[in-house]
This record gives structure tokens, C-alpha cells and sequence, in this order.
């Protein structure tokens, strides 16, 4: 036979091995997916379960996908079936370490839009509600608000998230303390991010008294964040009233008189130069800010000296004080 007959066939051969190892994994696949009963015959039930005993086969299947998920194949972009995959076991995983590496590796490929819109259109975001709002375990709870936060950089995403913002803005101040730190900070994000735009301020507005709260009595790492979302939230015309009633001001003036890390003292003045920025022709709005007037006066005047050596700051302290003569 002619060597390069012997090569072709050879080079056949080889395809023929390969299509057929992808379909024998393929229906591997499928049949893990698919599968309604544990080992011993019990029928599984299908809604999220977190502590029953689960089968060795479906736990080697999950730890392969998340290993899988590691290697180069599963970097950038990701297909269909990928993404089916992974949102598949977040309903089926009764493991806690086993969730949070699946949470952590769905987080990560939510870093790209075309799997955020993918992993939406696969049904991830209920699920992630779910553990969200039913999950016993707070590290479990962090990871998903975390998927969900970036899920929500896709704005055809906030959608599917909306429903959930007042249930979110009541966790903001029902979680223990110290030990959910994370958590709230997680919420937080996602509540930063879906403010980007105006489309939900209106909701997230209304939880105004509860942000102040979280400012007031929270660590740096939180703070910051609170206050992220409410230079967000300042940026829109339609919630200065909202925000001069819930005493956004005073807090803010209160807030001055502490020690601020700068990146925090520049968003201080950002909401109150936003909220500044309002229709001065409104005698009722004009009446909210009256007797904080002078008070933000001496205490921007302060911070100016405290700050010169930074530009922005100076820069927005300028802005807020031609805004405040205007009341004069």
C-alpha cells in the first residue's frame, strides 16, 4: 500500500476516534442532565435541595464541569450548551463547597456581555434569587449577589432583576452586622450597578433612610459603597426631592466632620453639589436646604484647606459653594 494511502486512512481514523469520543461525552453529559433519581432509587426533587444526600456520580459530573471550566476552553466567551450546562447544577448542587466554586466560576465568565446575556437567557438570574433569598448560608448568599452584580453590567439584564431591588434595599439594613459585611457589600455593588442608568432609581430611591443607615453605622469598605450608589442616585433630578426629605444633606454635613479618606470626602461633595443642582425656582426644595446652608458653608470652606493639594476635590468644593450663593 502507498504511503499515502496509509496516511489518509490513518488521518480518518483518528477523526473517526474523535467524533466519536465527543458523542460518547456528549450523551455524558446528557445523561447527568437529565437525571431524575439518585443512586438508590429515590426520585430527586427538582426544586433547589441544600442538605439531602446527593449521588457520587453527580458530584464527580459537577467537579469535571468546574475543572472544565478552568481550562483554556472555557475562557472568553462561551457556548450555549456551556452556559446550559453550569445553570443546570445550580439547582442540582446540595453541596455548600461545591455551590460557592460553581458561583465563583459563573461570576467569572459573567465578565464577558455575551455570556451575561447567554447565562440570562439560560435562566441563571432566578436561581440566583433564589439562593439570594432562601440559601442558609451567608458565603453562599455573597457569591450569588456577586454573580448577580455582574450579570447586571448588562442592562438587558436589569430586567429580569428589577423585581427584586425592594427585597434587596430591606437586606440592607435586616443583616447582623459584622458577619455579613460581604454580603451587604455584594448588595451594595449590584445596587451601584443598576443605577448606572435612571431606569430603576425610582425603586431605589425609595430605600433612601435605609443607605443612610448603612452609612452611619457601617465599616469603610461598606460605607464606600453606600455612598457610590448615592452619588448615582444624586445624578437624576427626579430624586432631589426625595433625597432633600430623607436629610441627605445633614448626613452629608455630618459626615464632613469626621476623618474622610478622600476618595470618600470627592463623593461627599459630588451628592451634595448633585443635589444642589436642582430647579432653584421650587420655594419648597429651596426651604429643605435652608438650615443646612451655613453649616455645609464652613465645613466645605474647612475641607478646602484640609485638601488643596487635590485638584478634584477643590474643584467640586468650588462647584458646591456657587451652587449653595445661589441661596443666599
Amino acid at each position: 500500500m502507498a504511503l499515502g494511502e496509509i496516511q489518509t486512512y490513518g488521518f480518518v481514523a483518528a477523526c473517526l476516534l474523535g467524533i466519536t469520543a465527543i458523542v460518547t461525552f456528549i450523551g455524558f453529559v446528557h445523561e447527568q442532565l437529565n437525571k431524575d433519581k439518585t443512586e438508590d432509587g429515590a426520585e430527586k426533587d427538582i426544586k433547589p435541595c441544600f442538605h439531602s444526600e446527593k449521588s457520587e456520580k453527580s458530584e464527580k459530573s459537577l467537579q469535571e464541569t468546574v475543572v472544565e471550566s478552568s481550562s483554556s476552553d472555557w475562557q472568553g466567551e462561551l457556548t450555549n450548551d456551556q452556559v446550559k450546562a453550569l445553570v443546570a447544577y445550580l439547582d442540582r448542587v446540595d453541596d455548600d463547597g461545591s455551590l460557592e466554586k460553581l458561583l465563583v466560576t459563573i461570576a467569572n465568565c459573567c465578565a464577558f456581555t455575551n455570556n451575561q446575556i447567554l447565562f440570562a437567557k439560560c435562566g441563571a438570574i432566578p436561581k440566583l434569587l433564589f439562593l439570594l433569598s432562601k440559601h442558609e448560608s451567608s458565603k453562599i448568599r455573597t457569591k450569588a449577589v456577586q454573580t448577580l452584580a455582574n450579570l447586571a453590567n448588562c442592562l438587558e439584564n436589569q430586567h429580569y432583576i428589577k423585581d427584586s431591588l425592594p427585597g434587596l434595599i430591606n437586606k440592607l439594613v435586616s443583616l447582623p452586622g459584622l458577619q455579613e459585611e460581604e454580603e451587604t457589600v455584594a448588595i451594595l455593588h449590584l445596587l451601584v450597578n443598576m443605577s448606572i442608568v435612571n431606569t430603576w432609581h425610582g425603586a431605589i430611591v425609595t430605600g433612601t433612610s435605609n443607605i443612610l443607615q448603612v452609612i452611619s453605622s457601617s465599616p469603610h469598605k461598606t460605607k464606600t459603597n453606600a455612598l457610590r450608589l448615592l452619588v448615582n442616585l444624586s445624578c437624576s433630578p427626579e430624586n432631589t426631592r426625595r433625597l432633600l426629605e430623607e436629610k441627605v444633606l445633614d448626613e452629608m454635613c455630618t459626615l464632613l466632620n469626621v476623618c474622610t479618606a478622600e476618595d470618600d470626602a470627592l463623593r461627599i461633595i459630588t451628592i451634595i453639589a448633585n443635589i444642589l443642582s436642582f430647579e432653584k425656582k421650587d420655594p419648597q426644595l429651596r426651604h429643605l436646604i435652608t438650615d443646612t446652608r451655613a453649616a455645609l458653608q464652613v465645613k466645605l470652606a474647612s475641607l478646602r484647606g484640609d485638601h488643596m493639594a487635590n485638584g478634584n476635590i477643590t474643584d467640586m468644593i468650588d462647584r458646591a459653594n456657587q451652587l449653595l450663593a445661589e441661596f443666599q
